[in-house]
């Protein structure tokens, strides 16, 4: 059986309209398409309660889910997905809890001769590959990084973005082996995403970096 997860990057103001996410998911739906063609397949939306827009209900998980089956659900393509299957994960509020809530269903429903593929955003690409070498042993997952983003964040500083993602690596591994640091690790996450909220993230992306240089990358 063949599983997707797909990787939440925050909950826009209208996903159905939102650029990134159309080119992320558009790609996404065209992967899963050609890979399932002719079978059954269950698509993993994976993110939490991110959302900067008040009164910051919506999930990642859930949003993607939207426009997912929108893109499902056209005529000319009916056909092949109606036997797929969906799956939101909304616990999440970092990217190693992701991987951690992918690993326990696929655990539970302890399925054979799995298939399991995960989506991420390019310049993750390296974290996530570490983190599924060490959550998914034993199993053979594949990893899809797709370059889709043109924000702000996108063009960062290229040492800026190598120091950020090393910094991220380290501190989930260490997160993986003790409980008292995947609570901190989490708590982290959480500040996080009080302070975008607090700093107008949406009006002001610059608030990425400034996050990342006090409270992550120099502590």
């Amino acid at each position: 059986m063949k599983i997707f997860f797909v990787l939440g990057y925050g909950v826009p103001k209208d996903i159905m309209i939102d650029e990134n996410y159309n080119r992320y998911l558009g790609f996404v739906f065209n992967k899963i398409f050609d890979e399932a063609r002719g079978q059954s397949a269950y698509v993993g939306f994976c993110g939490g309660h991110t959302d900067c827009f008040p009164p910051y209900k919506r999930t990642e998980a859930g949003e993607m889910k939207k426009l997912f089956v929108h893109l499902a659900h056209r005529s000319f393509v009916r056909k092949e997905t109606k036997n797929w299957h969906y799956i939101k994960e909304e616990r999440s509020v970092c990217r190693l809890e992701n991987f951690l809530y992918a690993y326990e269903y696929v655990k539970k429903e302890n399925i054979k001769k799995l298939e399991i593929t995960f989506f991420c955003e390019y310049t993750r690409r390296k974290r996530a590959k570490e983190l599924i070498k060490r959550i998914f042993e034993g199993y053979k997952v594949n990893l899809e990084s797709v370059d889709f983003d043109l924000s702000l964040n996108r063009y960062l500083d290229e040492e800026f973005i190598e120091k950020k993602e090393k910094r991220q690596v380290a501190w989930s591994i260490r997160a993986l082996k003790d409980k008292k640091e995947l609570k901190k690790f989490i708590q982290n996450h959480k500040d996080k995403l009080v302070f975008f909220r607090e700093h107008d993230y949406i009006n002001n992306p610059h608030v990425v970096k400034k996050w990342w240089n006090k409270n992550d990358i120099l502590n």
